[in-house]
């Protein structure tokens, strides 16, 4: 995703110009996987959200700017108003390998709707990514987020979206969106669906953000693996045919699982609590064996 600073950036119009113009088909085909979208929450929620082409539109991007008062100079392809150049500084970090990847086909993009781009990659040292969150010194910041970590979309638009979100990296501060994630934190069953939509299409409605593409995972499942000392914020995923015993309530052990089998035909009950002898390390960047 790409966060707009919206301190910086304060046109709706701009924003949308922005979004538009970016082609996902064309990041997802240099990312080599990855599926477009614009909606936060991916295809096989139910809190996913987007009818939208997810070619790039720098016709209707063009016009939004026009509107917006940034006029085309034929003469160098750039954009001014009241003689200020339209210009943009956009941030990545190297941590996910896709976000410098795809930084300068966006800039590319971005350029031919007559944006100037000042495009930054971070150094591996944390810190210097966070230099700019803190001096709000960019105007757009790649990003890589899981936005489902439970199953519920409550924590990650809480707290990327809120007013007072710890991550509202876009600065956004709208008391309908924080209206709607209060009726969200108390609704149950289908409501929560319902509520969940509400507060995303007000989100994408401000344009804080340009959701881009729904990564591929890498899952590593080889001992060559066995060094691996993973991060906090990669994922494991413990399946019931990888060495997983069921212990009974009396603490008696009653199954054993020691086959590899894929076909799903083993099963992990909640009736009993459970022992996890392993578990396959799934690496959100890509691993080279």
């Amino acid at each position: 995703m790409m966060f707009h600073n919206l301190n910086r950036i304060s046109d709706v119009k701009v924003r949308k110009a922005i979004d538009l113009a970016i082609d996902r088909i064309a990041l997802s085909q240099a990312l080599a996987g990855g599926k477009a979208t614009r909606s936060l929450f991916p295809d096989y929620s139910p809190y996913f959200i987007d009818e939208s082409d997810s070619h790039g539109d720098a016709d209707t991007a063009a016009a939004l700017l026009d509107d917006a008062g940034w006029i085309l100079n034929s003469d160098d392809g750039k954009r001014y108003k009241d003689g200020k150049e339209l210009t943009v500084t956009l941030v990545a970090y190297p941590h996910r390998p896709g976000l410098g990847i795809m930084q300068p086909l966006i800039a590319e993009q971005l350029e031919d709707i007559g944006f100037s781009v000042n495009s930054v990659l971070t150094g591996m040292d944390w810190s210097e990514t966070q230099a700019y969150l803190d001096d709000e010194t960019f105007d757009l910041m790649l990003w890589a987020q899981h936005t489902l970590p439970a199953g519920d979309p409550l924590w990650f638009l809480s707290s990327f979206f809120r007013s007072d979100g710890g991550n509202n990296h876009a600065n956004i501060a709208s008391t309908d969106i924080d209206n709607k994630l209060d009726e969200l934190s108390i609704a149950e069953g289908d409501e929560r669906v319902v509520q969940a939509k509400a507060t995303h299409e007000a989100v994408l409605d401000l344009q804080p953000v340009s959701n881009l593409v729904t990564p591929y995972w890498h899952v590593g499942l080889s001992d060559r693996m066995a060094d691996y000392q993973p991060y906090g914020a990669d994922y494991y995923v413990i399946r019931p045919d990888l060495f997983v015993k069921q212990i009974s309530t009396d603490g008696e052990e009653e199954v054993d699982v020691l086959e590899d089998d894929t076909s799903g035909s083993n099963k992990l009950f909640l009736s009993g609590s459970w022992a996890l002898l392993a578990a396959v390390v799934v690496v959100l960047s890509s691993v080279v064996m």
